[in-house]
């Protein structure tokens, strides 16, 4: 069984803004999973969750073995950040 792969783009970027030779204020916009691409979890692996029918035989294909109901991580997360050194 192969797990889902995992595509996470992250950006930063920052601009700083000199008032004095050591003091300034700084800028920063950090995005994580820029395309919001969903990285999906891993398949259900249990056999035993199969649907049993009324003779006490699974049901084939009445479980969740090799399904995959969830997602990894959090979708398209956004930071702004604003910073004075002095």
């Amino acid at each position: 069984m192969t797990d889902p792969g995992v595509i996470a783009w992250d950006f930063s970027t920052l601009r700083s803004f000199n008032f004095t030779e050591k003091r300034y204020l700084q800028f920063r916009f950090e995005a994580f999973n820029l395309p919001n691409h969903p990285n999906w979890g891993n398949p259900g692996v249990v056999l035993g969750d199969n649907r049993l029918a009324a003779a006490g035989k699974p049901i084939p294909g009445g479980g969740r073995f090799d399904t995959i109901t969830s997602t990894r991580t959090a979708m398209r997360q956004w930071q702004f950040r604003l910073k004075m050194v002095f």
